[in-house]
């Protein structure tokens, strides 16, 4: 699931969440950056009390993300890279359970 949704991610050069019904009841969190990070990476940028976005910024880490990696349960992350001449990768996370930070606003 967070791989098919990076790969759209790259191949279509947009940035935003999937449709909830592609979810399947998980959360997720994006990520974009133009240096290769692994998931122990991923997850502890995910895991800091970042509360912001940083939509259209195409250099460094541009993600939304929320503080409650704690509680998560079951992960899955997905990677893919963008064609063209930033090639920033993409990441996205699923997880359970799926409190998307959004919908607690």
């Amino acid at each position: 699931m967070a791989q098919t949704w990076a790969d759209n991610l790259a191949e279509t050069n947009t940035f935003q969440h999937s449709p909830q019904d592609h979810r399947k009841g998980a959360g997720e969190n994006l990520a974009g950056h133009n240096e290769l990070i692994n998931g122990e990476g991923l997850v502890q940028m995910w895991s800091r009390d970042q509360r912001h976005s940083m939509f259209g910024e195409r250099q460094g880490i541009a993600h939304v993300t929320y503080d409650l990696c704690k509680a998560w349960t079951h992960m899955g992350l997905g990677r893919s890279r963008e064609r063209g001449s930033n090639g920033m990768y993409i990441y996205v996370a699923n997880y359970l359970p799926g409190n998307d930070w959004m919908t607690s606003l």
